[in-house]
């Protein structure tokens, strides 16, 4: 990732998953996208416009543990309870994780050199 698309990433990290309220944010891939086709020029001012049109990143309001996750999930007042949930299991497990809503563990480690 190089220091466009990090900084951008960083800009919409505090902001929601939703663009004026209820239609997905895609700007963390769409700010990608022009430093692929080689125009890095045009992410920073992309962001900077996309930005006052998203919701802010929802609160947290309950906890959510291992065994009841599925529960919150599609529940649009836990939102912000998913969020952290799945963000704390990140943290807890490291970047090198792929997250799975199959039967089995929550999250799965990533062999070096096996399947994503």
């Amino acid at each position: 990732m190089d220091s466009v698309q990090g900084d951008s990433l960083a800009a919409l990290e505090a902001i929601g998953p939703e663009f004026r309220g209820g239609l997905s944010n895609h700007g963390p891939m769409t700010a990608e996208a022009p430093s692929a086709l080689g125009r890095a020029d045009l992410v920073r001012p992309w962001v900077e416009q996309y930005k006052p049109h998203l919701d802010q990143h929802p609160a947290a309001r309950r906890a959510i543990s291992k065994h009841d996750w599925r529960e919150a999930l599609g529940d649009q007042h836990r939102v912000g309870d998913v969020i952290a949930f799945f963000d704390a299991q990140l943290l807890d497990e490291g970047p090198a994780v792929r997250v799975t809503f199959a039967e089995g563990p929550l999250l799965h480690r990533v062999a070096e050199g096996g399947p994503p």
